[in-house]
Formats: structure tokens, C-alpha cells, sequence
């Protein structure tokens, strides 16, 4: 069965959108950078009340469009950066 779901998805899900492959050249630099959106972020949020999963749904809905577009228009346009990202 996963051999057979394997080559349905080779078969039939083997592109990407423009979407996609922006997103898919940006992963390492977030990777890299996320850790500078995300801290600050989860500190500005610490103070509300909120159930801590709630909090992280926040911080995730807030947070990971941001470091995507950050990595994109930013840390991706220095010059120095750009040879290695």
C-alpha cells in the first residue's frame, strides 16, 4: 500500500506553484532566521491571558507568514547573505 501511494503521488502530485517554490527557496533561510522573529514575538504575547495552546496558535499564525516574508525581502536581498541563503 505505501509502495502503491508512493507512485500515485509521483504520478500525479509531481509539481509545484509558484507558491511552492518560493516558499521551498526560502526554508533554510528561515530556518536560519527564525529563532530572531520568533522570540520576540512569544515575548510580546507572554502577557496575555490566553490557554498556552491558544498562544501557540497564535504565535504560529502570526509568525510564520512573517518569517517567510522577511527571509524573502530581506535576509535574502543582503548581498552577503545572498551567496549563502
Amino acid at each position: 500500500m505505501s509502495i502503491g501511494l508512493i507512485a500515485v503521488f509521483r504520478e500525479k502530485f509531481n509539481h509545484q506553484s509558484k507558491l511552492v517554490k518560493t516558499l521551498s527557496d526560502n526554508s533554510f533561510a528561515v530556518y536560519m532566521f527564525h529563532p530572531m522573529i520568533i522570540a520576540p514575538i512569544a515575548i510580546l504575547l507572554s502577557p496575555l491571558a490566553l490557554y498556552p495552546i491558544a498562544q501557540w496558535l497564535l504565535l504560529c499564525v502570526i509568525c510564520l507568514p512573517l518569517c517567510f516574508t522577511a527571509t524573502h525581502f530581506v535576509f535574502r536581498r543582503i548581498p552577503l547573505l545572498k551567496k549563502v541563503l
